[in-house]
């Protein structure tokens, strides 16, 4: 398609040198473009004339500020100048000229001999340049040239917007367009064999309004060049090419930006509303999100709403921010590193991430997984601290990260703490914990609320540590295990081990415990050594004597009786019987009859209810006649009685024992059961007295 621009130009700028005035629509348009070069030389020779400007040496800084005056020597910015225009023309090919924070208006900037740098002081948050409705910002026609760090509005010119170009081969970084209007290309326009890139640049509400105008925010004459990296665009309009138009014959080359949210008042040629073009337009782009149907799917390229944070439709009242969200479907999905620009940071600065976002503005980075790094070993109940770090796909630092981390862990002991639900400063947060199990544990950090957008979608943010280590404690008890039933008398295993606070084992514990029960009949039972080799855990064999179903409880005790442990309650049952216990009183009067009772016992001297054997009585007593037996029965429970009779007075034969240890002289009663004869019992001395006369 053929413009306006290029219906009615020559190869040239609008000068007589074209022949006679264009007439028609750019009436208005040439003579602007006139207006402009005729301030910009009268400005140059009125200024050739002020101290400290001529002479200049290339390599120099000059200095632009509010409160400057195009009366001083701009050399630093305590002497700055009033105009950008002043220090251009005091600058030699180069310099730098540096624009310290404030609104600037109309400017009409430019020098074709000139190689310069103008740049703010504090990006274009800080640094406006306005047009105030009447002309345009900058008129190109330099090679070399950078503008760095400006937002440039309220521009107005019925040829084009903010910036008009004349063989100018320029870079603008780190821009803002908004807000400007014109007749071909109301933010930028690139003529007559010019080549200008755009470098994270943002291009918002621009406006191309003339008969036939192309290009709201940028248009790209048939000879001309651009190339446009990680800009974004929105709200700009025009008949055709809502963001951009490139002419026949025209190049542009785009990378990593975001069309979105232009329009267009007529219909597009090859193009849609965002991009367009003439059928002789070379056009080479890649890793964009470009709301015109048939790039989404192909060469990095997307079409999706990227939730620009501010977008104010109309004429904005504020400036335009164009940042997006870490959930924005452009956010981290550019082309890797960014290498097509060469660029590391965006417009306010921000390291480029890899792969860096589309547009302008680089998306906070999405958080994909916590990194929980404890200690690799830890002390039961004792606090230690671990280290969590919010880290995106590529396990980069994730610093705006506010969410809010929970903590769990697979130790489950009473002793275990944890923080408190918590937020991570800059994307990292130090907490302590308290693991109380011995063994392999591990803490998990964990994201709550599912994660709406980007890498993860869907799925809760989280993190497992390695697996922790926890070491047992100092010893401050033992537990002691014990059968619940056993039979009086019969040895049986008690296993002792020694545990931290926490319930763990102590396995380099090494010393002698001493072994105690309540059982009246074996309060002492012995004790348990502990080696190196037992790994905190031994075993002994005791026996209990006294039955009783309610139990006996056996303690054991460290050196100082500090460290104990108790089982729990060891019921005792009777044994097999393997004694008598024979029982008469003393003294007996020789002929008499008098009661014997016999129990059966078991080993531990605990009576045997059923037994029901037949025991023999047999004495000592050379006189006595034989004493008979008795016979157990079910009634009996364990215990009979015999009636029996001694008859040999022990006086009788008491002189025949005058050893001193004789204490008493007497007879005794033996009972031997009638079939398993090592069941027996004897009585003790049983004294018998003689018949009194």
């Amino acid at each position: 398609m053929n413009s306006v621009f290029d219906a009615h130009c020559c190869s040239g700028p609008p000068s007589s040198s074209c022949g006679a005035r264009p007439s028609g629509t750019l009436d208005k348009a040439w003579r602007g473009g006139v207006r402009v070069g005729i301030v910009f030389l009268l400005a140059i020779t009125a200024l050739l004339s002020l101290p400290g400007v001529a002479g200049a040496s290339s390599g120099n800084t000059w200095y632009v500020a509010t409160s400057g005056s195009d009366l001083n020597n701009g050399t630093s910015p305590a002497t700055a100048f009033l105009d950008i225009a002043t220090a251009v023309a005091a600058a030699s090919s180069g310099d730098t000229v540096i624009v310290e924070n404030g609104t600037y208006t109309t400017e009409n900037v430019g020098n074709s001999s000139l190689s310069l740098t103008i740049e703010s002081a504090n990006g274009p948050t800080n640094c406006t340049l306005s047009g105030d409705g009447e002309s345009n910002v900058f008129y190109l026609s330099g090679t070399g040239i950078t503008i760095n760090g400006f937002s440039i509005t309220d521009s107005y010119s019925e040829f084009s917007g903010a910036i008009e170009t004349y063989q100018a081969t320029a870079t603008f970084e780190n821009c803002i367009f908004y807000n400007n209007v014109g007749n071909i290309g109301a933010g930028a326009f690139t003529g007559y064999s010019s080549v200008l890139t755009f470098i994270n640049c943002v291009f918002a509400n621009n406006v191309a309004t003339g008969n036939g105008a192309v290009g709201g925010a940028l248009y790209i004459d048939g000879t001309s060049t651009a190339y446009v990296y990680n800009s974004s665009f929105t709200g700009n309009s025009a008949p055709q090419g809502g963001a951009i138009y490139v002419a026949d014959g025209g190049q542009l080359t785009l990378y990593d930006s975001i069309l979105w949210g232009d329009s267009i008042t007529g219909t597009a040629e090859n193009g849609g509303a965002e991009l367009d073009w003439s059928g002789g337009a070379s056009i080479t782009q890649a890793y964009n999100d470009i709301q015109d149907s048939g790039y989404a799917g192909s060469n990095g390229d997307i079409s999706a709403n990227p939730d620009f944070t501010n977008t104010e439709s109309g004429t904005p009242t504020v400036m335009p921010n164009l940042s997006i969200p870490s959930t924005s479907a452009a956010a981290t999905v550019g082309l890797t590193a960014d290498q097509a620009a060469g660029d590391t940071t965006d417009i306010l600065g921000v390291t480029w991430y890899n792969p860096p976002s589309m547009g302008a503005y680089q998306a906070p980075r999405i958080v994909t997984h916590f990194m929980v790094c404890p200690p690799r070993c830890v002390t039961a109940g004792k606090p230690f601290y671990f280290k969590v770090t919010a880290l995106d796909a590529q396990n980069d630092i994730v610093t705006t990260y506010a969410g809010t981390v929970y903590f769990t862990t697979t130790d489950t002991g009473l002793g275990v703490q944890l923080p408190a639900p918590s937020t991570l400063t800059d994307g990292t947060g130090t907490f302590c914990a308290t693991l109380s199990t011995a063994g392999c544990q591990t803490i998990t950090a964990t994201q709550e609320t599912l994660v709406l957008a980007g890498p993860g979608r869907g799925h809760k943010i989280t993190g497992t540590s390695w697996p922790i280590t926890v070491l047992a404690g100092c010893v401050t008890h033992f537990s002691v295990a014990a059968p619940s039933t056993v039979t009086a008398a019969s040895p049986f295993k008690v296993t002792v081990t020694a545990l931290d606070a926490w319930g763990n084992k102590v396995k380099w514990f090494c010393g002698t415990v001493e072994l105690e029960s309540n059982d009246p009949n074996a309060e002492k039972l012995g004790y348990v050594r502990f080696t190196s080799r037992d790994c905190g855990e031994a075993t002994a064999c005791v026996c209990l004597d006294t039955a009783t179903s309610y139990g006996w409880k056996i303690t054991a005790y460290g050196s100082s009786k500090i460290i104990f442990g108790t089982s729990g309650l060891v019921q005792v049952t009777v044994g097999p019987v393997t004694k008598y216990r024979v029982t008469a009183s003393s003294p007996q009067v020789s002929g008499v009859a008098f009661t014997v009772t016999v129990t059966a016992q078991d080993k531990g001297g605990n009576r045997v209810p059923g037994y029901l054997g037949t025991a023999l009585l047999t004495s000592t007593d050379p006189g006595a006649p034989a004493l008979g037996s008795i016979t157990f029965t079910a009634a009996d429970a364990g215990t009979g009685t015999a009636s029996v009779t001694l008859v040999t007075p022990t006086d009788s034969v008491g002189k025949a024992h005058t050893k001193p240890s004789i204490v008493d002289v007497g007879w005794t009663i033996t009972a031997t059961d009638s079939v398993t004869s090592s069941i027996t019992g004897t009585s003790s001395v049983i004294v018998v007295n003689p018949v009194t006369p």
